[in-house]
């Protein structure tokens, strides 16, 4: 599973998610319009307060079944169960 990182976190994530197994791109500096391209190519979004997940956003993931976070106040909850729905959906 390959995960987009898009805000500043603490080192000790990356060493949980490498013994997890997980793949994952740091990108902390990456502005909106930038991580919108990229979000068709991962399955997990990592994020804190930099910018909404949003429907626009998750229109741009179609891949994607989790956002985690600290805190759901930046977080369309509906959009991002929506898109998480369609991709059980298709399976």
């Amino acid at each position: 599973m390959k995960i987009l990182i898009i805000d500043e976190m603490h080192p000790s994530l990356f060493g949980m998610l490498n013994q997890a197994g997980f793949e994952y791109s740091y990108e902390p500096t990456l502005k909106r319009a930038d991580i919108l391209p990229k979000l068709p190519f991962f399955e997990g979004l990592i994020v804190r307060s930099k910018t909404a997940i949003d429907e626009e956003m998750m229109t741009h993931a179609p891949r994607l079944k989790f956002v985690a976070g600290a805190g759901l106040d930046l977080i369309d909850l509906e959009a991002a169960l929506s898109t998480v729905r369609r991709q059980g959906s298709q399976k």
